[in-house]
């Protein structure tokens, strides 16, 4: 399988105790002298790792790349519709069978291709959403005042999750799948060579 890959490692993942207490700090007022600026900018990076761990957690579950789904997908669909065009006759009880199958196969990954998709790209904004928020933090952006840090933070720490939940439902079903999946390629194969399936336009 392809995996995702990106431009850095993303820090460790915080504990949920701990959590908690940044998202309190966080909601804490703060004064203006240098001190209590410093420990902001403590407060903001320590919160927005924490954030990269979530985001971290979504990441692992991209078992497949885009292209892999995409390409499955595709190849399915150009063989079933090719299928439409040969007689029953040509077609053994087996042959019937597994492209039953297929056919089911073929619209989970018809339904879920998309969601996917937009499941990754949004993890990949994500990522550089969060790298632009700690490049802010360390330039001492939210120094004396981490409202505007925690407005953004607060809202993404949400849209992580709600990426989290699609992610682990998409490749939950992805998952279920996949062994039946490589069980018809072969028998697929073979029938797609025999009926010429993979050739553009209807067998001849």
């Amino acid at each position: 399988m392809n995996r995702m890959s990106w431009p850095l490692t993303l820090p460790n993942i915080a504990q949920p105790c701990g959590k908690w207490l940044l998202i309190f700090a966080l909601f804490v007022g703060s004064c203006g002298d240098d001190g209590s600026g410093l420990e902001n900018r403590k407060i903001c990076q320590q919160f927005n790792d924490s954030l990269f761990g979530q985001l971290n957690q979504t990441r692992a579950l991209y078992v497949y790349s885009m292209e892999e789904i995409s390409d499955r997908k595709e190849r399915m669909d150009m063989r079933l519709k090719a299928l439409k065009f040969v007689q029953a006759a040509d077609l053994s009880e087996a042959d019937q069978h597994n492209a039953s199958l297929y056919n089911s196969i073929f619209r989970i990954y018809r339904d879920l291709s998309e969601r996917y998709s937009q499941t990754i790209l949004r993890s990949e904004q994500q990522f550089y959403t969060l790298k632009g928020l700690s490049k802010a933090i360390q330039a001492g952006q939210f120094d004396q005042d981490r409202s505007e840090y925690r407005n953004e933070a607060l809202k993404l720490e949400k849209a992580l999750k709600v990426n989290e939940a699609e992610a682990i439902d998409i490749t939950q079903r992805l998952r279920a799948v996949e062994p039946n999946y490589h069980r018809l390629e072969e028998p697929m194969q073979e029938l797609a060579d025999r009926l010429n399936l993979d050739a553009a336009g209807s067998p001849h």
